[in-house]
């Protein structure tokens, strides 16, 4: 616009630039497909492409258990605290809306609750570790593994679990 007043240029190109939005996403878990990945993560494995050796994680088991049921954010499932779990549901601030919400659980979920060691200030800690996990990338990547292992479709996210809930 600047050069057009000052008269070097007579059109501006980039006038009705516009970006493509990406397809939006529209995948959803079956209940199969999520208890396949809760129990990969449950037990010591073999990746199926690599063979790598897999450990238990049951961190990873519990923290898709917890998205599935309470469809928040992967940053909301990391940052929980026992604090926050009351025995029949947990209390939240959603960190990217601010809002404070008081979800429901499942038997499930309670159950899995209830097996978890309490040793830590947060819900979901590393099993290397014993902290929280900081880095979500650390997560996503130990949670892709268990997705892969458990033969379920790659194109499927955590993030997904949350529309999964949703739905």
């Amino acid at each position: 616009e600047y050069a057009i007043e000052i008269g070097l240029r007579d059109d501006n190109p980039t006038d009705k630039l516009r970006m493509e939005a990406p397809k939006g996403r529209n995948q959803v878990w079956t209940t199969e497909e999520i208890s396949a990945v809760i129990k990969a993560a449950q037990k010591a494995g073999k990746h199926p492409k690599s063979g790598n050796h897999i450990p238990a994680r049951p961190s990873a088991a519990l923290a898709t258990q917890l998205a599935y049921n309470l469809g928040q954010r992967q940053q909301d499932i990391l940052a929980l605290k026992w604090s926050q779990y009351d025995g029949e549901g947990i209390s939240l601030v959603q960190k990217k809306t601010g809002k404070a919400l008081w979800l429901p659980l499942t038997e499930d979920s309670i159950a899995m609750l209830e097996e978890t060691d309490k040793t830590s200030t947060y819900i979901v800690v590393s099993e290397e570790t014993k902290q929280p996990y900081s880095d979500r990338n650390v997560f996503s990547r130990i949670f892709r593994r268990f997705r892969d292992r458990a033969e379920v479709r790659s194109e499927l996210t955590f993030m997904d679990l949350r529309r999964t809930a949703a739905t």
